[in-house]
Order: structure tokens, then C-alpha cells, then sequence
């Protein structure tokens, strides 16, 4: 179900941006790549770095914001309640997101981290001994 969810999410936020994208689900509290637009897509250590601390602190990370903004990804964390269940990342020059991609991203986010919920609570379950 969870692969579901990334593909869905990834292709309605690609109707929107036709930036590449990418998913990251954290079914046990680090981040998991879960869905790409692009096969040969492949973030850096930087990116990684920015995309992890984006999860960690529930807060948006990268291009166009004031935080770890070196990087080409803009990432947002899919927030469920008070924690990040994972992030997305949209590949965008800091110029070029729009303000209306924000709040469609954002939006998106949270609707996806409400559906993934259940599922990566169900998968942090069956991996508790």
C-alpha cells in the first residue's frame, strides 16, 4: 500500500511541476527512497544530509528556503500530527518554485502522510520483536 501512496503522490505533484521528484517513506524512523520520477535520479551525501534534517526537524529544507539552501532539492516533510513519516524532495532552482507549488506540496504532503500513516505504523509493528 505504501508503494501505492508514493506513486500517487509523486504523480499528482508532478501534474503540477514537472520537476523531478522523490518520496522517501521512514517506516523505521530513517529515511527509505520509496518513489523517483526520474530511474537515474540519484541524490548527493549533501542532499541526503538536507532531506534527513528536513525529516527530522518536521520543517522545510533546501532550494528556496533559509535552511541547508545549497542544495538543487526543495524537501518537505509529510507530517502526521507531530512527526514526520517522510519527505518529499522536488528538484527546483531557489527562483523558480512559485509560491502556489509551496502550498500544493505542502498540501499534498499532508495528505499523504495521513494515508501512509496506518501502513508504516502496521510495518513498524511487524519489525518489533
Amino acid at each position: 500500500m505504501l508503494d501505492e501512496i508514493a506513486r500517487t503522490t509523486i504523480r499528482y505533484i508532478g501534474q503540477a511541476a514537472a520537476n523531478p521528484l522523490v518520496l522517501f517513506w521512514a517506516p523505521g524512523g530513517r529515511l527509505e527512497l520509496w518513489a523517483q520520477t526520474d530511474a537515474g535520479l540519484e541524490l548527493t551525501g549533501k542532499e541526503m544530509a538536507v532531506a534527513e534534517w528536513a525529516h527530522g526537524h518536521g520543517e522545510e529544507a533546501g532550494a528556496g528556503t533559509e535552511t541547508l539552501a545549497s542544495t538543487e532539492f526543495f524537501f518537505v516533510p509529510m507530517m502526521f500530527e507531530e512527526h514526520s513519516v517522510g519527505v518529499i524532495g522536488l528538484k527546483v532552482s531557489a527562483d523558480t518554485l512559485l509560491p502556489e507549488q509551496r502550498r500544493l506540496l505542502r498540501s499534498i504532503a499532508g495528505l499523504a502522510a495521513l494515508a501512509a500513516n496506518p501502513w508504516l505504523n502496521a510495518s513498524r509493528a511487524a519489525s518489533t520483536p
